[in-house]
C-alpha cells in the first residue's frame, strides 16, 4: 500500500492505494472506493489487499480509496460538507490516481456520492458497484448526531473530526438522485443483504426501472456492512465477479 494526497477545492485529502507487485500489463480494471458516513480510506483495506493479490476477479488490480474531508487524516475545513463537496473529493481522488478507465465501488453514504459523480463525469467510469443504499442523500437528524458523538467518545478505532461531522449534519439536505440514474450508461451492480439493510424495496425498484444495465444481488446472511458472520468473502466474490466482467481482453 502507498500513501498519496489529493487536493479537492483546496482541501487536502488522504488517499491510499493498494497496487499489485506483478508486471503491470497483466493488471485488471482498477477500482476507486468510496467509504460510508463515518468512514475513511482504511475502511477498504480488506478489499485493497484482495485486489492487489488477484482475489477480486481473476487478475491483480489496483484499488484506491480516499478519506472524505473531515474523515481519516484528511483536512477538516470550517465549511463545505454538502453532497456536492463530497463529490468534489471523489473527483480529486480520480484525478490524483489517474486511471484512464476504472470502476467505482461505494458503500452506504458513498453510494449517492458515486451516483452524483458518475452522472456528471462519466468519462473513464466503466462500472459501478453500489453497496446497500439507494439513489438518495439523507438529511442527518439529531439521533444520527448522537450516535456519531458516542462513537467519537468511545474511540473504538474511529478516526474523524467531530466538528466536521457536526458541519456535515448542518449542511445535509435530503436529495432525490433518481433522476440522475438515466444518464448512467455503464454496468451497475447493487449489493445488499437480507438482514437489517438500508436498501428499500422502493430503492431497488428505482434502480431496476431507471438504469440501463443493472443487477441487484442479495447476500444471504449479510446486513448493512455486507459481511457474513464477520467475513467479507461473499461480498468479495460478488465484487470480483462484477469487476472481472469489466476487464479488457489480454
Amino acid at each position: 500500500m502507498r500513501e498519496l494526497w489529493a487536493t479537492g477545492s483546496g482541501v487536502r485529502l488522504e488517499l491510499l492505494e493498494w497496487r499489485p507487485t506483478v508486471e503491470e500489463r497483466g493488471w485488471g480494471t482498477p477500482v476507486i472506493a468510496v467509504h460510508g458516513g463515518i468512514g475513511r480510506a482504511e475502511t477498504w483495506r480488506d478489499e485493497g489487499e484482495a485486489a492487489a493479490a488477484g482475489r477480486l476477479g481473476d487478475r491483480p488490480r489496483s484499488l484506491g480509496a480516499f478519506s472524505r474531508r473531515g474523515m481519516g487524516r484528511s483536512e477538516a475545513p470550517h465549511s463545505g460538507y454538502a453532497l456536492s463537496d463530497f463529490v468534489d473529493d471523489l473527483a480529486a481522488a480520480v484525478k490524483t490516481l489517474g486511471y484512464p478507465r476504472f470502476a467505482i465501488a461505494a458503500h452506504s453514504l458513498g453510494v449517492p456520492i458515486a451516483i452524483s459523480y458518475t452522472s456528471r463525469s462519466p468519462d473513464g467510469v466503466v462500472g459501478l458497484a453500489l453497496g446497500d443504499y439507494g439513489p438518495r442523500y439523507p438529511a442527518f437528524d439529531e439521533t444520527w448526531m448522537r450516535s456519531v458523538e458516542e462513537r467519537h467518545r468511545a474511540g473504538t478505532g474511529a478516526m474523524f473530526d467531530l466538528e466536521g461531522a457536526r458541519r456535515m449534519r448542518a449542511d445535509s439536505r435530503a436529495i432525490d438522485l433518481s433522476s440522475e440514474l438515466a444518464s448512467i450508461r455503464c454496468p451497475v451492480l447493487v449489493v445488499t443483504g437480507d438482514r437489517d439493510v438500508a436498501l428499500t424495496p422502493q430503492d431497488r425498484a428505482c434502480y431496476e426501472g431507471a438504469l440501463a444495465d443493472v443487477r441487484v444481488l442479495i447476500l444471504a446472511g449479510a446486513g448493512h456492512m455486507l459481511s457474513v458472520e464477520g467475513r467479507p468473502d461473499a461480498f468479495h466474490a460478488a465484487l470480483g465477479s462484477f469487476i472481472k466482467g469489466l476487464d479488457l481482453p489480454g
